[in-house]
């Protein structure tokens, strides 16, 4: 019997700001989540314990501290195997709060992240000059949400485009669309890609 897939649904439809981050520790987390997909980018900020990731029947085994980026719509699912220690944050949104009506930026920078037409890399080492300013970009957009001051919409919004900005810079990002034969390889879903940033 084929293993099932589950939609999950985690905004509702007129929800002004589809933006949220989830704290999970030894004491809130959910064991194990079945494969699954949803509409929202997914970035977990993962601190401490282990988890066995699999997207697309790839595994991925994460027991370090480490940043994870599922792209919209990727099929996916996860178990934690160190719970004990167990401690991550999970940010989920809707890549439409990023939308920019300009034609340079929305043509050239978001478009391909939207349309998941970009080719990122798996593994990103500590020792690369940029590790230190994609956590810390992460870290304030947890601040940002969590403390919910006057316009922080907005600043979430910039946080978030400083993010990404930080990917381009630091060339990160192969911009030439998938191969019709690539397209098939994966089922016809939207390309995956993971980024994995190691602390020892």
């Amino acid at each position: 019997m084929r293993n099932k897939i589950y939609k999950e649904v985690h905004f509702n439809d007129d929800l002004i700001f589809p933006f949220k981050v989830n704290y999970s520790d030894q004491t809130t987390f959910i064991h194990k989540l079945p494969n699954h997909f949803h509409k929202e980018m997914e970035i977990i900020y993962f601190q401490e314990g282990g988890v066995f990731y699999e997207l697309e029947n790839i595994p991925y085994k994460v027991s370090e501290e480490a940043i994870i980026i599922f792209p919209s719509n990727s099929i996916h699912k996860g178990t934690v195997f160190d719970y004990k220690i167990h401690k991550s944050y999970i940010y989920i949104f809707d890549l439409s709060i990023l939308g920019m009506n300009d034609i340079i930026s929305l043509n050239r920078y978001l478009s391909p992240i939207l349309n998941n037409e970009i080719n990122y890399p798996i593994v990103i080492h500590k020792n690369y000059d940029y590790f230190v300013n994609l956590k810390s970009s992460l870290i304030k957009l947890y601040d940002i949400f969590s403390r919910k001051e006057s316009f922080y919409e907005l600043d979430i919004k910039i946080e978030l485009l400083n993010f990404f900005s930080i990917v381009y810079k630091s060339n990160l990002i192969n911009s030439q669309k998938l191969s019709l034969d690539k397209k098939k390889s994966i089922n016809n879903f939207f390309l995956i890609f993971i980024i994995i940033i190691r602390v020892i």
